[in-house]
């Protein structure tokens, strides 16, 4: 018997380079370090960088979409050497960690 909500979808974003402090104390290296402050005034903003997840969370154009990747508010095909068996079964069973705690047994 299934039970519990009925209207949830999960899709996955990637929300494109964003200029945030998120990961700007972290040492990645000289040349990185440069390099990144260098590309920082030619990242989205925090605002451009949240777009594709308020649109997934609000949009009636994706409230039946289900299972797909987006990028600029638009479904987008994964790059190949992300997608495989295993890191889907890696995420699979990261997301069962994270939610066991709420789920009724």
């Amino acid at each position: 018997m299934r039970r519990g909500l009925k209207n949830i979808t999960a899709n996955v974003l990637h929300p494109g380079a964003v200029a945030t402090r998120f990961g700007q104390d972290n040492d990645k290296g000289f040349i990185n370090n440069i390099v990144f402050k260098l590309a920082l005034p030619f990242m989205n903003t925090p605002e451009k960088g949240a777009a594709t997840t308020v649109y997934l969370a609000t949009s009636q154009e994706v409230e039946k979409v289900n299972e797909k990747f987006f990028g600029n508010m638009k479904e987008e095909k994964p790059q190949d050497r992300y997608y495989s068996v295993e890191n889907e079964i890696k995420v699979w069973d990261y997301c069962q960690k994270v939610i066991s705690p709420y789920m009724n047994k």
